[in-house]
């Protein structure tokens, strides 16, 4: 197809993409004068769910319980180089846990987040056993019965969040059927209906 034809451009809002100068969309223009550069909505999706402040005073509740679950997966996989990965491992074995895998949490696959949340939920008395052992201080939340609740709350909305994610991603997906979706989730979201 030839670029003259382009009439819209979806980007995820990297300046490799939207430069004014050298970016794809400024190249596309150039060619294609009437196309139109839009920022996916999946990515809008993804900004939607990161942290609203980084400043402390306006931290929410429900973002201290992930800062928490992030901050004690991450040490659970990353302390005394692998070393606490592998107690934690025998510590869920000695329980007769089903499922003893936890995934570590990085910014980039923000999607991964529902499952960590998920898992950390299943495996609460675990991790809280291991982190009490370990003299850990993010342990006495894993004991906390309103702490797990918002636990638990955190771990539905990533969880719905990330199911939307998914379809909304495809060969044979369009607009329309993105817009769909996302008017349906805004509809069963609203309050009173």
């Amino acid at each position: 197809m030839p670029w003259e034809k382009c009439c819209s451009l979806t980007t995820d809002g990297a300046a490799v993409m939207t430069g004014r100068f050298s970016g794809v969309g400024a190249r596309v223009k150039a060619v294609a004068t009437n196309c139109v550069l839009k920022h996916c909505i999946i990515h809008r999706e993804a900004l939607a769910v990161k942290p609203l402040s980084s400043n402390k005073q306006r931290k929410t509740e429900l973002q201290s319980v992930l800062d928490i679950t992030v901050k004690s997966v991450n040490y659970i996989k990353c302390g005394g180089k692998g070393k606490s990965a592998r107690v934690f491992q025998k510590l869920c074995e000695q329980m007769d846990s089903d499922n003893v895998t936890l995934l570590l949490h990085t910014e980039v696959p923000w999607l991964s987040l529902g499952r960590i949340l998920a898992r950390v939920f299943k495996l609460r008395r675990e991790i809280s056993t291991f982190l009490a052992e370990k003299n850990h201080e993010c342990a006495t939340n894993f004991l906390d019965h309103e702490w797990i609740s918002k636990l638990a709350y955190l771990a539905s909305i990533f969880d719905v969040l990330s199911m939307l994610n998914t379809s909304l991603q495809g060969k044979r997906s369009d607009i329309f059927s993105k817009l769909a979706k996302l008017m349906l989730l805004k509809e069963k979201l609203t309050p009173g209906q």
